[in-house]
């Protein structure tokens, strides 16, 4: 499931209903709520717009499952998009 949120241009990804344990500020801001044994349960994402790096939380939390999804994302919003222009174009009906 994805929320955004346009006032504080924030988008929460929830990859897991699991408990949150604690969570883990990417250097970025990126927030990652993770379950009592480091899994990544759900990402927090603020200012989407202005990009973000969704490789290093692909590589750290092992979400190479994920990776398109993620990248897909991140293409929509920020920066990167310039790197992964046939993703922004593809069609998003998998966010709702």
């Amino acid at each position: 499931m994805i929320s955004y949120d346009l006032h504080p241009d924030a988008i929460y990804i929830t990859l897991s209903h699991r408990p949150i344990a604690r969570q883990i500020e990417m250097p970025d801001g990126v927030i990652i709520d993770v379950d009592n044994v480091g899994r990544a349960v759900g990402i927090d994402v603020y200012g989407l717009s202005t990009g973000w790096d969704w490789k290093a939380v692909v590589d750290r939390f092992d979400l190479h499952s994920d990776a398109r999804f993620l990248q897909m994302l991140a293409a929509l919003g920020g920066p990167q998009a310039s790197e992964t222009p046939n993703l922004a174009r593809e069609p998003v009906a998998a966010l709702g």
